[in-house]
């Protein structure tokens, strides 16, 4: 008996991932908006901490890696996944 593919899982989690990373981002800039409360003006602030947008996306994704996340499957979730939710 041949093993099936897991390619619906790498799919998944690419697009997790991705979708992860936007929301990250988004967020990231959402707090500089209501921090320096300019909608417009708020890119001379980006600029200068750009590296924000590169640290908060790559500590996010690795954590949630490093403790399995995007491996669960959420439809079957339980007690079990919500406490790695709460450790990560």
């Amino acid at each position: 008996m041949t093993a099936r593919p897991r390619r619906p899982l790498v799919l998944r989690l690419r697009y997790m991932l991705i979708l992860d990373v936007v929301c990250v981002l988004l967020a990231v800039l959402l707090a500089f908006v209501i921090r320096y409360e300019a909608l417009i003006r708020v890119w001379p602030y980006v600029r200068r901490n750009w590296p924000l947008f590169l640290v908060a996306p790559a500590v996010r994704v690795c954590t949630y890696l490093a403790f399995r996340l995007y491996h669960r499957l959420w439809r079957y979730a339980s007690v079990k996944e919500l406490e790695a939710i709460l450790w990560a």
